[in-house]
């Protein structure tokens, strides 16, 4: 029986060269092993201990048992291979020198020291290829809503020189015995030369999910190839006071299409249930941007309990209440997952970024089963993956086409509050961003949330060049102003460390105005703008929070409990 393979995506420069005649053309499925691969990537030959597999993009050989299956997909970042019960990844991290490489492994494996979730049933040292490794095994409870779920866990990060790591990471379940169908194949890994150059993955159909009519008219209307760009806001007051932003939209001339708030998952809307919020302060003009995330004092076990089935209650009801609603509603699920600061990051899962997808895709499926068809589902990393590692890559964060309507973008101005941070233009922000984007994904973009802090630089010419570099990046769709401010809650006066606000003090409330003027007949309907009167100029400060808000940078809520919460972007 032979080993199916996934097919490899093309080498970085083939690929990119082909994108341009072909661009969204689609992959076979699955290739055989005596297919050719004509990109020279890997090669698999009989033996009598099973199908010796050998990777030439990262440079080992390992073998497999028969009937295997093996997943080059994203082969730039690691190889899978399943079997039987098992799954192991295989990554090559190339970390340059030999302080990196111990701080790699050691950050890597920080989550044996603070998981409360899991149980160490063994680490320490060992030699692997005549290579040092650093080994540990551990376990954690079955969860009921993963089928065939692989709770059992060995990891293998094995040194090569002082400039490579090969973390091999197993997972299997209860039914297999580590002893005789996990570690002989781990042990029969084996360095190999490197001896052609990497692929990059590239995903995308051209919508996703499928959409009710208002949905797709919705998503046409906003993320259609013609479409112009469409602005949305987030102010922390908008859930409650929907009439206290405009002030703003008055100072702007423009008002916002797209309004921003965010939920914690098990937590009620102060009281109030989503459908009594969504019918109360939405209508055909406007829409909700819905961000659902983990509350970030769980400690890393909400994800365990989702798919233990403990939050049903909660989703589906959840889910019932958007269906309910009926119009759309743009759905954004457990964003800038790829940063250690969220807690259904893979760092909190001991590097299990599978369990992400299937949080995703469970809770896709609760929408499903409710006929909730009317959500538009945005799926948003954040621009830089923390750690920078493989593992924590957000290509590994994909949960597939079919679950993808849009992809989000977040990438924020922090400004010089704290010493380790600088001014960043938008340019310098976007541009790489972008065009790593669209090389990857087919899928329109959304800004789901950005803003320039108002220290540090001139904010209200940052907003200028915004305005005049966006042009440029046809296939963002939507923005979103995060109009807060984080707080430095080190000290007892609490103050802004990165005021986000659109302020008539600093000139940003006209940058942005006169930035939106040009897009007159574009960004939708600016009748009725009236002149900016500059002795009113405090009234941009109306939009500083009064009744507590999410800060983005202490994770803590600034006054009383609202339902809101942000994580921090870096």
């Amino acid at each position: 029986m032979k080993i199916s393979i996934i097919r490899p995506f093309r080498p970085l420069a083939l690929f990119l060269a082909a994108a341009v005649m072909t661009a969204g053309a689609a992959f076979p499925a699955a290739v055989h092993a005596d297919t050719a691969d004509p990109y020279g990537q890997y090669s698999i030959t009989d033996t009598a201990a099973g199908q010796l597999y050998r990777n030439n993009i990262d440079g080992y050989s390992i073998t497999l048992p028969q009937g295997a299956s093996v997943d080059m997909s994203k082969a730039a970042l690691r190889t899978s291979f399943t079997y039987s019960g098992v799954k192991i990844d295989i990554y090559r991290e190339h970390s340059g020198s030999a302080y990196k490489q111990e701080s790699y492994i050691n950050y890597s494996n920080s989550f044996t020291a603070k998981h409360p979730g899991i149980t160490i049933t063994g680490s320490g040292t060992t030699w692997l290829d005549g290579c040092k490794t650093t080994y540990n095994t551990w376990t954690r409870p079955v969860l009921s809503k993963i089928e065939g779920d692989r709770n059992n866990y060995a990891c293998f990060d094995l040194r090569r020189g002082t400039t490579d790591v090969y973390t091999i990471y197993c997972t299997y379940d209860n039914s297999v015995s580590y002893e005789s169908s996990v570690l002989p194949v781990v042990s029969s890994f084996h360095l190999e030369p490197i001896t052609t150059g990497t692929a990059e993955p590239h995903f995308g159909t051209s919508r996703g999910p499928e959409l009710s009519d208002s949905a797709a008219e919705a998503y046409e209307r906003i993320f259609g190839k013609d479409a112009h760009l469409t602005w949305g806001l987030y102010d922390v007051r908008y859930q409650y006071a929907p009439d206290s932003v405009k002030v703003l939209e008055n100072d702007i001339g423009y008002e916002f299409n797209i309004h921003l708030i965010y939920q914690n998952i098990g937590r009620d809307l102060a009281g109030e249930s989503l459908y009594s919020m969504l019918t109360r302060i939405f209508d055909e003009k406007n829409i909700p941007e819905l961000t659902l995330q983990t509350v970030a004092q769980d400690n890393g076990l909400m994800v365990y309990d989702i798919l233990n089935g403990d939050y049903d209650w909660f989703f589906d009801q959840y889910a019932q209440d958007v269906a309910a609603y009926g119009k759309p509603v743009l759905f954004r699920f457990c964003n800038e997952m790829n940063g250690d600061w969220c807690t259904y990051s893979a760092f909190w899962y001991a590097r299990d970024v599978d369990l992400y997808n299937e949080l995703y895709k469970y809770v896709f499926e609760k929408f499903r089963a409710a006929g909730a068809d009317n959500a538009i589902w945005v799926w948003n990393p954040n621009h830089q993956s923390f750690p920078d590692y493989k593992w924590n890559s957000e290509y590994l964060y994909y949960p597939g086409d079919e679950y993808v309507n849009v992809i989000g973008l977040t990438a924020y101005n922090t400004g010089t509050y704290y010493p380790a941070e600088k001014w960043t233009s938008f340019t310098d922000l976007y541009r790489n961003y972008y065009n790593r984007a669209a090389a990857h994904y087919d899928q329109p973009f959304m800004i789901t949330e950005f803003a320039c802090s108002a220290v540090g630089g001139d904010k209200a010419a940052w907003i200028t060049d915004m305005f005049n570099h966006l042009p440029e990046y046809p296939r963002i769709k939507a923005a979103v102003w995060w109009n807060g401010a984080d707080y430095d809650l080190t000290k007892a006066s609490r103050p802004e460390a990165r005021p986000y606000y659109l302020s008539s003090l600093n000139g940003s409330v006209q940058a942005f105005r006169l930035g939106l003027a040009t897009y007159a007949g574009t960004v939708g309907d600016l009748t009725g703008l009236t002149e900016y009167d500059p002795t009113e100029a405090g009234r941009g400060n109306a939009v500083q929070n009064t009744s507590g808000s999410w800060n983005r940078d202490s994770k803590q809520l600034n006054s009383k409990p609202v339902m809101l919460t942000s994580e921090e972007d870096n």
